[in-house]
């Protein structure tokens, strides 16, 4: 059945949404704030909105404010990030600013432990463990693996160094 033809109630949660879409953008706004807008949509829509919020925002006159837990979402889209936790922000920054402020490092227990208040969260993994450091820019430990958080990391760790009390802005 086609979307226009069909009776409100017999239309799955990502064709409302769809519709729902649609009708906003009839109106031309300049802003979009949209809550977990892919949760309903199948992986071929998925392609489609993503597409429709690039056009949307390519002249740079409109903006999207989106709320997700998709990190890829974010990471296509994103300009600027904001972390919250029960309320509270965790992170506010540019993208690039927000992935230059942090690293993250593998290796043995006391060589994490020695990045001190640097230390946003560290866990243990059967190899070794793994943490989230402030960035300083200085050299690492060459017996470390070091490398930029992708966001997904940033999201996890960030909140799991506020549920320890560990502050971390940018």
């Amino acid at each position: 059945v086609p979307l226009l033809d069909a009776h409100p109630f017999d239309l799955s949660g990502g064709e409302v949404q769809r519709a729902a879409l649609a009708k906003v953008l009839l109106n031309e706004p300049r802003l979009l704030l949209l809550d977990e807008p892919g949760a309903n949509f199948d992986q071929t829509f998925c392609e489609e909105f993503h597409h429709i919020l690039r056009e949307f925002t390519a002249d740079g006159t409109k903006s999207v404010i989106l709320s997700t837990h998709i990190t890829s979402d974010v990471d296509r889209f994103a300009d600027y990030l904001l972390l919250l936790k029960k309320g509270r922000q965790l992170l506010y920054g540019d993208i690039e600013s927000v992935r230059d402020a942090y690293r993250m490092v593998a290796g043995e227990r006391h060589a994490l432990r020695a990045f001190g208040g640097r230390l946003v969260y560290m866990e243990e993994t059967p190899v070794g463990c793994r943490a989230l450091v402030r960035h300083s820019h200085a050299e690492y430990d060459r017996g470390l693996k070091v490398w930029e958080p992708n966001t997904e990391e940033l999201m996890f760790y960030l909140a799991k160094g506020a549920e320890h009390g560990r502050g971390n802005q940018v």
